[in-house]
């Protein structure tokens, strides 16, 4: 996502990013990996469990939330989803734009 964080921007795409970590874990990543977008902290982990991604242990994870994109179109409405099913399952940059491209014929 990071990587092609501008193309996203260029078509009108805001990227915000929600983290089940504590605010020191994020802080280190997004000066580390040099995030260009915002990071929301969701340390009690509500947020996540409330869109049905918290995964609370499993063989490559523990207490964290699956990899996870959901694309809301202007009016607040979930229009796409796509939940990971495990830790390194994330939808392709094909896929990503296809779903943009639908959603901003939608919209017109």
């Amino acid at each position: 996502m990071r990587n092609d964080y501008n193309q996203f921007r260029t078509k009108g795409v805001h990227v915000i990013c929600i983290f089940g970590q504590k605010q020191s874990v994020v802080a280190k990543y997004v000066e580390e990996e040099k995030i260009p977008f915002p990071m929301l902290i969701d340390e009690s982990r509500n947020v996540i469990k409330q869109f049905d991604v918290f995964h609370t242990i499993g063989i490559d994870a523990f207490r964290i939330a699956y990899p996870s994109l959901f694309l809301v179109n202007p009016k607040g409405k979930i229009s796409f989803v796509y939940v990971g099913s495990n830790q390194y399952d994330r939808p392709s940059k094909e896929v990503i734009e296809v779903e943009i491209d639908k959603l901003r014929h939608e919209i017109g």
